[in-house]
């Protein structure tokens, strides 16, 4: 039997609950809708089973609905009912940072959702099946609910790379600068901007390359952390590293910026 398998990474999306419910209610009515057409089928070409009143179904059909939920504290939640994920649920009070939803026909035919926050972790849709129709329908429709989870933008993702490469220059300059201000500290020497000579500027701008690699890895992986390729807006505030990062950073820079503004105001327009 020919499989035949399509595959799609999820990359910059902000996960709603919402839309995760319904992806989990859509997976479960068609599990139920291929249970009820497996019963039918199975009261013609096993009457038999009925007849004895002792049958359990589940035991002859294979299909099945999971949805794993992998906690921070190495905790796993695995249900098979969306009404889990409702009001109340893991989703509200545990620090969920990977979720897999998985639909298996009866025929193992396959749809998975994977989705998380862990770094360098893919998250992806996918579907196989042995009918290209089936699995070119079911992809189709989990590529336009793909379409519609809000997308992680910024400007510093936007221009990820031009921004690290940008502050790794300022941190590195700013390391050499004030390696030059300590020892001159050490050495009972008074060192101003003023008093660095064109040779010196030339000298300063080549060490500054030393830690520039250093500061880029740095600060690549803080960006990652801050705005990782997956989130998850249903995550309990106090569990929300991301969030409280990017406010944080937004407070320093408020606060950094303001007093500069006003002192320029000051100085060249009042």
């Amino acid at each position: 039997m020919n499989i035949e398998s399509r595959t799609y990474p999820i990359q910059s999306k902000v996960l709603n609950k919402e839309l995760l419910i319904k992806i989990c209610q859509v997976l479960e009515n068609d599990h139920e809708k291929e249970f009820r057409r497996f019963k039918e089928e199975l009261k013609i070409t096993r009457p038999e089973l009925f007849e004895q009143n002792i049958v359990n179904l589940e035991d002859y059909f294979h299909g099945r609905v999971s949805i794993l939920l992998y906690c921070s504290d190495m905790s796993t939640y695995e249900y098979s009912a969306v009404k889990h994920l409702i009001e109340g649920g893991v989703l509200d009070f545990k620090n969920v940072v990977t979720i897999k939803l998985e639909y298996t026909s009866h025929n193992r035919d396959k749809i998975e959702f994977y989705v998380s926050q862990i770094k360098h972790r893919d998250s992806y849709i996918k579907v196989l099946g042995s009918s290209s129709e089936w699995v070119n329908a079911k992809f189709g429709w989990l590529k336009e609910i793909e379409d519609h989870i809000k997308p992680q933008e910024n400007f510093i993702l936007k221009y990820k790379k031009l921004c690290t490469i940008w502050l790794s220059a300022i941190l590195s300059f700013t390391t050499i600068m004030t390696m030059v201000f300590l020892v001159g500290i050490l050495n009972g020497e008074k060192i101003g901007i003023g008093s660095i000579s064109y040779d010196g500027w030339i000298i300063i701008s080549f060490l500054s390359l030393i830690p520039i690699g250093i500061w880029y890895m740095w600060i690549s992986d803080q960006i990652e952390k801050i705005w990782p390729s997956v989130e998850f807006e249903f995550i309990p505030e106090h569990y929300n590293k991301a969030k409280k990062s990017r406010k944080l950073i937004s407070s320093i820079g408020i606060g950094v910026a303001l007093p500069i503004i006003l002192l320029l105001i000051s100085e060249y327009v009042l």
